[in-house]
């Protein structure tokens, strides 16, 4: 296997892992608030999507890799800032629990295998952390305050 399929398939798995849990456990499991159940709903319908085409795809543009930070890293910024701060639709920061530490140790890996991918495609090798991180601050700034 050569490190580009580990990191393919790394990045596949952790995506789909992500996906499905954010859309099964969360969006079905919070069906008596609508906000919270669609906001999981949309995002882990995302991150399946983007999984499938991250699979498919022979080639990966930089637009492409950073619509995958965003929505992966975004996740798990998000995730991280609501154990401390109130979170979206809830009013109160959440606990730390096994599933969601899961979730965002399965998100971290996926932004780590789209890193890769930039980093080999990027000249510039050090604007691979800063891409990393505004694109998911980027989404965090977006969606928390919609809650």
């Amino acid at each position: 296997m050569t490190s580009s399929s580990f990191w393919k398939y790394l990045g596949v798995s952790t995506m789909l892992f992500s996906g499905i849990i954010h859309l099964s456990v969360q969006a079905f499991g919070h069906l008596s608030m609508i906000p919270h159940a669609a906001f999981f709903f949309a995002f882990g319908t995302a991150q399946i999507i983007f999984a499938i085409l991250f699979w498919k795809r022979k080639t990966m543009t930089k637009l492409f890799l950073f619509l995958g930070m965003a929505i992966n890293g975004g996740f798990f910024f998000l995730w991280l800032l609501t154990r401390f701060l109130p979170a979206p639709f809830i009013g109160s920061p959440e606990s730390f629990d096994l599933m969601g530490i899961l979730v965002g140790l399965a998100e971290v890996l996926s932004l780590l295998a789209l890193a890769f991918f930039l980093y080999k495609k990027e000249e510039r090798k050090h604007h691979v952390l800063a891409t990393v991180l505004f694109a998911s601050f980027a989404t965090v700034l977006v969606v928390y305050p919609m809650g």
